[in-house]
């Protein structure tokens, strides 16, 4: 029986002015369900009012941590002038997830740099193999002595090959003053 119906029993014994032994104990037992009943209920009121503290709390902590950590909001330009504009916590990237899209533009930054570096290298060698077919070429011409009117151009052009080559050759590490 239910506290309702614990009332509604005292009430029915009222109207009727009958209150025997076994109407009593009924009366008494209902009171006492009624009351346990309240008390079950009353616990569970505190623990539910705790439950609701202690969450607000809980969200009053995120709040504060969200605006520490600056991932609910960003600053944009709205009619020419800088304004924060609020967000949804977690809705715009953070550092190390920028950090991290900075790493990847990097990587693939480095890997196009190394396939031009690749590249200028190969066509520095074909260039390099090139001269050095040439100037082996007008050595030879001058060598069997070719009926030439301007050897001077010959000589030139051996000169600026081997120039050429010796710009595309692979730098030398400098000798310091006690030859190492």
């Amino acid at each position: 029986m239910t506290a309702r119906g614990a009332e509604a029993l005292i009430a029915d014994l009222e109207r009727a002015n009958c209150l025997e032994c076994g109407q009593v104990r009924s009366l008494i037992a209902a009171y006492r369900e009624a009351v346990a009943r309240l008390g079950e209920c009353e616990a569970a009121r505190e623990t539910g009012d705790r439950a609701i503290a202690r969450n607000a709390e809980l969200e009053a902590k995120l709040a504060a941590a969200n605006e520490r950590l600056e991932n609910n909001h960003f600053f944009g330009e709205r009619d020419g002038e800088m304004v924060r504009i609020d967000c949804e916590p977690g809705s715009i990237p953070d550092g190390i997830e920028a950090r991290d899209e900075t790493i990847k533009l990097q990587d693939a930054r480095i890997k196009r740099l190394e396939a031009k570096l690749a590249m200028q290298a190969e066509a520095g060698e074909r260039t390099r193999e090139a001269l050095a077919s040439l100037i082996s070429e007008i050595e030879d011409i001058g060598e069997h002595g070719a009926d030439y009117k301007d050897f001077w151009s010959i000589c030139r052009a051996i000169g600026v090959g081997k120039e050429a080559l010796a710009a595309l050759a692979p730098a030398q590490p400098a000798e310091t003053e006690n030859g190492k």
